[in-house]
C-alpha cells in the first residue's frame, strides 16, 4: 500500500564563520566543543558543559534492565559535540523512540502540549472551549508562535487504519484535495474508536483514558481537527506544520530525563538528543526546556482579561508531570534515568 507523506521538517543551520585573530591580541585557544561548533551547520547555539551524569532513578525489572547507566554516559560522553536547540525556535518531538532524529522530546510533542494546555485553561477559567474556539486559538498560536515549526506525529499502522476507514488507499493526506474525504478523516477523530487512528503513543493514551486523567477527550478530537483543517489549506500557518509518520514497532527500553544547567536554561537552549541508542529506543523527555514552550503557550491560549496565566501555567506544569508519570506505568518494569549535563568547572575555557 502507498503511504507517502510529505513530510516538512525544518532544518535550522546557520554556518560559522572562521574568526581571525588580532595580532595585538593575546591568543585565543577554542575549546573541544568551541572547536566542533565552528565546523557545524546546526550546533548554532551552544552552551558550555563538559560533563554528563547519569542516575538511575527507578530500576527496572531485572530481565528488562536492557539499558543501563553505562549506556547511557557511553552514549553521550562526547559532551563537545552534543548539538543545541534554542527551544524557542526549535520544535518538540513525542516521546517515541522510533523517529531517529536529534530532537527535544516530551509527552505527545507539540500536540500533546497543546491539547494539555487546553485541559488546564478549562480547570483554571471554568470555560469549556468549542471546536471552532479551539480552531481559532490554534491558528493564533501558529501566526504568533516564536517556533518556526508545530509537530503533530503518527505512525504507520496509524495511517493505514485511517485510510481504509476513510476510503482512500492511497491516501496522501497532506494534498488531499475531496472535500468529502477531508471531512471523513474528520470524523474519524471525532469516533468513538478514534484512538484506532491515533499513532503517537501518548495522545493514543490520552484518548483511551480520558475520563480517568479527567481530560475532556473533545479537546482531543478538536485540536487534530484544527491541525488538518489548516494543513490543507494555503496559507503561511499551513506551512508550518510538519506531519510525521514513523514505522515499525514502539518498543522503548527506558524513559530518560533531560536536565541542563540553570544558566542554559536561561539562554533558552537545550540539548538535541537522540532516542535510538545502541542498546534500543528510549523515550526522551526534556521536562526543563517544555517549560518555556508551556510559558508561551498559556499566553496565547488565554482569551479572557481575568485569567492568571501563573495559574494557569501551575496546573499545566502538574496536569503533564500527572499524566507523564501514569502513561509511564503502562510500560511496567522499564527503567527511568536522569541525565543531567555540566559544566565541571566554569574557569577551564577562560585560560
Amino acid at each position: 500500500m502507498k503511504t507517502a507523506l510529505i513530510v516538512i521538517i525544518a532544518i535550522i543551520g546557520v554556518v560559522f564563520g572562521q574568526q581571525v585573530a588580532n595580532p595585538a591580541a593575546a591568543p585565543v585557544i577554542s575549546s573541544p566543543q568551541d572547536s566542533f561548533l565552528a565546523r557545524q551547520a546546526t550546533g548554532n547555539f551552544p552552551c558550555k558543559i563538559d560533563t554528563v551524569e547519569v542516575v538511575l532513578d527507578v530500576p527496572g525489572d531485572e530481565d528488562k534492565m536492557v539499558v543501563s547507566t553505562q549506556d547511557i554516559e557511553s552514549y553521550l560522553a562526547q559532551t563537545a559535540t552534543i548539538e543545541w536547540a534554542h527551544v524557542n525556535q526549535f520544535f518538540f518531538s513525542s516521546l517515541d523512540g522510533r523517529n531517529d532524529e536529534k530532537l527535544l522530546g516530551t509527552p505527545g510533542g507539540d500536540m500533546g502540549e497543546f491539547i494539555q494546555g487546553l485541559q488546564s485553561y478549562t480547570t483554571i477559567s471554568g470555560a469549556v472551549l468549542t471546536a471552532e474556539e479551539v480552531e481559532l486559538i490554534f491558528t493564533r498560536y501558529l501566526k504568533t508562535m516564536s517556533r518556526g515549526k508545530f509537530l503533530y506525529e503518527t505512525d504507520a499502522k496509524a495511517y493505514r487504519k485511517l485510510a481504509i476507514a476513510t476510503g482512500c488507499q492511497n491516501l496522501e493526506i497532506a494534498t488531499i484535495s475531496d472535500k468529502r474525504k477531508k471531512q471523513a478523516i474528520l470524523n474519524k477523530f471525532a469516533a468513538p474508536e478514534m484512538a484506532d487512528y491515533i499513532g503517537d503513543p501518548f495522545i493514543k493514551y490520552l484518548a483511551l483514558n480520558a475520563e480517568e486523567l479527567g481530560l475532556n477527550r473533545n479537546y482531543i478530537t478538536y485540536a487534530l481537527q484544527a491541525f488538518h483543517n489548516q494543513l490543507w489549506k494555503s496559507s503561511i500557518e499551513s506551512h508550518s506544520l510538519c506531519y510525521l509518520m514513523v514505522k515499525g514497532k514502539s518498543d522503548p527500553k527506558a524513559l530518560i530525563h533531560i536536565k541542563t544547567p540553570g544558566y542554559c536554561v536561561d539562554q533558552g537552549l537545550a540539548p538535541l538528543v537522540s532516542p535510538q541508542i545502541c542498546a534500543g529506543q528510549a523515550f526522551i523527555n526534556h521536562p526543563d526546556a517544555v517549560k518555556l514552550y508551556r510559558r508561551e503557550l498559556v499566553q496565547l491560549i488565554l482569551t479572557g482579561k481575568d485569567d492568571n496565566p501563573q495559574d494557569v501555567l501551575a496546573n499545566f506544569n502538574t496536569l503533564a508531570r500527572g499524566n507523564l508519570e501514569k502513561f509511564w506505568s503502562t510500560y511496567a518494569g522499564l527503567p527511568t534515568f536522569t541525565v543531567t549535563f555540566k559544566m565541571s568547572s566554569p574557569l577551564l575555557n577562560e585560560y
